[in-house]
């Protein structure tokens, strides 16, 4: 009797198509796109330095968070006592904070600025500069492009501040962020803030000189008036007053946040949280201890 194999040509040509549909679908659902987020959260981090310089660390605390989760990861100056002077640090820190992420924006301090170059190496984005995300404007700032106290903005930094403001009109908010809150000098509505002298470590905050002032503050009350929400963001807090938050009656808001480097009253530290709802065109912020 001869033998008779199957036919196996049907079951083939199903299994072929079971498979191109599953292909298929595979296809379609990688190109869905997950809904977007309704809130953005944008945390602000500085003065996380220690006292140590033989190791050159941060804040024990920020070495354990995970700061992937923010759309924003912003980074206020003085991240370590010495941050740029060692390739080693720099790298100790991109460790922690990811800083070639274009999620991570960092407005360097005068305890970060030895080596301004390698920072960009690592950063891969200029020491100032200005981007837009969200309806929401940004410039960072460099405040010791003269000296750590003598904290002017000119030259390119200026002409590019006086573009944005000139220019901003979708904008639901500039903010401008610092490390040194050179807003406080000679600001009327903030003369209680500025201690009696430069040199008043009491205070912590004074500046020899800056043109704040005369230069940059008529533009922001400009910008204001337009109907844009300007905010000022300066990290260079933390020894004695851990949280900054003041609004003058031109409508400005001015916010400010830091870790003391003194180990007993590092629990006093605080970071700075954004909540963001671009559709509502609505940022609101907390202050948050260090977990």
């Amino acid at each position: 009797m001869r033998s008779v194999k199957p036919d196996n040509t049907f079951s083939q040509a199903i299994l072929k198509a079971l498979a191109a549909l599953f292909v298929l679908n595979a296809f379609f659902a990688s190109c869905r796109q997950a809904p977007e987020k309704t809130e953005k959260q944008y945390l602000f981090v500085a003065h996380t330095r220690t006292l140590d310089t033989l190791r050159q660390n941060l804040d024990a605390r920020l070495e354990k968070m995970d700061f992937s989760p923010y759309d924003l990861l912003l980074l206020g100056g003085d991240l370590t006592e010495e941050t740029s002077k060692k390739r080693s640090t720099m790298e100790y820190v991109d460790g922690i904070f990811n800083l070639s992420s274009p999620n991570t924006h960092w407005a360097l301090g005068n305890h970060d600025n030895a080596d301004t170059a390698l920072v960009q190496e690592f950063t891969k984005k200029p020491i100032t500069y200005t981007f837009t995300r969200d309806g929401i404007t940004w410039v960072v700032l460099y405040t010791q492009e003269k000296a750590d106290w003598i904290c002017t903005i000119t030259g390119e930094q200026l002409a590019m501040l006086q573009a944005v403001t000139d220019t901003i009109s979708q904008s639901s908010h500039l903010i401008v962020m610092s490390h040194k809150p050179v807003w406080l000098r000679d600001h009327p509505d903030l003369k209680a803030y500025t201690g009696d002298n430069r040199w008043n470590w009491a205070c912590n905050f004074m500046v020899s000189k800056t043109n704040w002032p005369e230069d940059v503050l008529p533009r922001l009350r400009a910008v204001q008036e337009r109907g844009v929400q300007v905010i000022c963001l300066a990290g260079d807090f933390g020894n004695n007053q851990q949280t900054f938050e003041e609004k003058t009656p031109d409508g400005i808001q001015y916010l400010g946040c830091g870790i003391p480097v003194f180990d007993e009253k590092r629990s006093l530290g605080r970071m700075l949280l954004f909540h963001h709802k671009p559709k509502e065109r609505v940022l609101s912020w907390e202050f948050l201890p260090i977990p």
